[in-house]
């Protein structure tokens, strides 16, 4: 059955009250039988392809579950270890799993557009008399982001509208596409002898002998990837062994210390050298140059030669008073910590203003993408606010929300979030006119909006006081790191997707804890159902914002996502005792349900690293 376009779906909504109708109509029979009305059964409604596909939405979100996907404790490596596939079964898996997540995502669209009929896909532009007089009404704000972050914003007016439940998608639907089962064929021979080399047990079909084909499997996203031994994370992660002093440990007992760190960072982001700054993360930052130092981690500034050679200098002068940065010349404080303050200085006043956030380039990037939000509404933004309501509730990133919906409806707008990511946006949303020219996608970006979105965007607005900064920095690592945590892909470590992440988690807590894994397994919610929604939000909302900036340090340091499993394992052996002594799937969720006081670097220094 074809998929209606977008404009099918927009004029049919508009034109036919019986569409609406039929949709309550169904959504009370699938209420009324729990959720049981299946996919297959939806496709023998009549009248239309947008009517079948209106009825299989609200299936959908009734039941909340995909065709296949996982039950509770089917993460268990004793369920699925034998199902590996070699690489070429786990490119067909993921084309499987990407076409079924498509399919889901539209159908979840066309829902909140029945639900809001009088919110378009896209808004005809307003005149440029309409914006005067809407600009008229909040002539007090000067700043374009102001104009449309207020709550009420003659601009957000709008999307006061009911929000549609689960927006468009969320965690739990994510994990259960990485969960549920498709059908592909198993590999030959000589895919059956590479898994057996990594220590993976062929399918009891596989006849290695002779190389014949197999009969195809049933197998998941999850099964179809490899995760990272221990011994590979611990020397990937080896800035983060115990003797190597790091901050959110010893600045806080060591004065000389954070003070030296200061310094070090300050050295680095002079420099404007990503690899300098990334190698200053790896230990932590402190509170007070991190904002600098992600700046230039991320690419964001590039040195002239004559703040490089001043910075070269500096450095140098930092080592000679330091030495090499060992737990052994840490003992003690610095002798010559007057000659490195002044040298570090001295090359920093050489440039002290044009590498700060933001540039003038970013305020006028920021205005005309909220300019862009003035001039046209779109059914996504609606999507979007219901998201930055969600965070907005929180105690820590309240006082945030108006600056954090202005910059997530002007990165809506922003046409290179899906050129800049480093991995595609996933459906991707785009129309092709008369003679093949291929449109731009909805929304601009890209990037349909998705419960858990402006997380991503929380803990930045305690870096950067102007929103044109914090979107800069929201942006770059959004396209770097945090597009790899809603899309399915295969990318290894440690450059690792989501896949890969859950299974590095699964594999770790196993070797370090597998009392704890087959406690969790046996009570009911597997170790993946708690730690999944941890892994997507980067832990925003669950630790500390104090503790998840020190968590971002490392994943900005190691450029790369590794350190959510890592710490998501930690976290339950942590709690061992706690996890062990529960009986039930709702006590162990009281257990593991706040976060807030945990401190990060010492929980995965021990799951590395502690035998």
């Amino acid at each position: 059955m074809a998929q209606p376009s977008l404009s099918e779906v927009q004029e049919a909504l508009l034109a036919d009250e019986r569409l609406l109708q039929l949709f309550l109509q169904a959504q009370d029979d699938i209420v009324r039988s729990k959720g049981q009305l299946t996919h297959a059964a939806t496709q023998h409604v009549p009248d239309s392809p947008l009517i079948a596909s209106v009825v299989r939405s609200t299936a959908f979100s009734v039941q909340q579950q995909l065709p296949g996907a996982h039950q509770h404790g089917s993460s268990c490596p004793a369920a699925w270890s034998a199902k590996q596939v070699d690489g070429s079964a786990a490119a067909a898996v993921l084309n499987a799993v990407q076409q079924r997540w498509q399919t889901l995502v539209l159908e979840r669209l066309h829902a909140a557009q029945m639900f809001l009929p009088d919110v378009p896909l896209a808004s005809v532009s307003r005149t440029a008399q309409e914006l005067d007089n809407l600009r008229r009404q909040v002539a007090d704000l000067a700043e374009s982001w102001e104009r449309i972050g207020g709550s009420r914003s003659p601009f957000t007016a709008p999307f006061n509208a009911p929000s549609v439940g689960k927006l468009l998608y969320d965690a739990e639907d994510v994990l259960q596409a990485l969960t549920a089962e498709v059908q592909v064929p198993t590999p030959s021979s000589n895919g059956a002898a590479a898994q057996s080399e990594a220590g993976a047990r062929p399918s009891s079909g596989t006849d290695s002998s002779s190389g014949t084909a197999q009969q195809p499997v049933r197998t998941s996203l999850l099964q179809a990837v490899r995760a990272p031994s221990r011994a590979w994370l611990q020397s990937f992660f080896a800035d983060l062994k115990p003797e190597k002093r790091q901050v959110g440990v010893d600045d806080v007992l060591h004065t000389w210390f954070r003070e030296q760190q200061v310094q070090q960072a300050y050295r680095a982001a002079g420099t404007c050298s990503a690899a300098a700054c990334r190698a200053a993360a790896r230990t932590g930052l402190p509170a007070s140059e991190r904002p600098w130092v992600w700046a230039a981690a991320l690419g964001l500034h590039a040195a002239p030669p004559a703040a490089t050679a001043a910075a070269a200098a500096a450095a140098s002068s930092a080592k000679a008073a330091c030495g090499d940065g060992s737990s052994s010349s840490q003992a003690q404080p610095p002798t010559d910590a007057a000659a490195l303050a002044a040298a570090a200085a001295a090359a920093a006043d050489m440039h002290s203003d044009w590498w700060r956030l933001p540039s003038e380039r970013d305020r006028q990037v920021l205005q005309l993408l909220c300019e862009s939000v003035e001039q046209q509404v779109l059914l996504t933004d609606l999507l979007v606010c219901a998201d930055v309501q969600r965070i907005a509730d929180s105690e820590h990133y309240f006082v945030f929300e108006e600056a954090m919906r202005a910059m997530l409806l002007a990165f809506s707008r922003d046409a290179s979030g899906s050129t800049s990511a480093a991995v595609p946006a996933a459906p991707r949303l785009a129309a092709e006119a008369a003679g093949g020219k291929q449109l731009r996608p909805y929304p601009p970006s890209g990037v349909l909006p998705f419960q858990g979105m402006a997380s991503y965007l929380a803990p930045l607005c305690y870096l950067y006081e102007q929103p044109a900064a914090a979107y800069r920095v929201f942006a770059a690592m959004y396209g770097r790191y945090w597009c790899r945590l809603h899309t399915l892909n295969v990318q290894p470590a440690p450059s690792a997707g989501l896949p890969v992440l859950c299974r590095t988690f699964l594999e770790l807590l196993q070797d370090v804890d597998a009392e704890v894994y087959r406690h969790l397994c046996r009570l009911g919610p597997a170790a993946l159902d708690l730690a999944f929604p941890w892994i997507m939000a980067a832990f925003v909302g669950h630790l500390s914002p104090a503790e998840t900036l020190l968590l971002w340090d490392r994943i900005i340091g190691f450029d790369s996502l590794l350190p959510l499993p890592v710490l998501a394992a930690a976290v339950m052996t942590f709690r061992r005792d706690l996890v062990l002594a529960v009986h039930s799937s709702d006590e162990l969720l009281e257990v593991l349900e706040d976060l807030s006081q945990l401190k990060v670097v010492p929980l995965m220094q021990a799951v590395l690293f502690d035998t």
